[in-house]
């Protein structure tokens, strides 16, 4: 588990359609437990 000290924030994203056809970024974001601002 991780505390709140060991969060990880999402500072870059790179849009590819290689990867999806659409990303959920807040969902990653809750997934990772990472922070997430459009």
């Amino acid at each position: 588990m991780t505390t709140d000290e060991e969060r990880l924030t999402v500072v870059n994203v790179v849009a590819s359609t290689r990867v999806a056809e659409e990303l959920d970024l807040p969902d990653i974001a809750i997934q990772l437990n990472c922070e997430y601002e459009p």
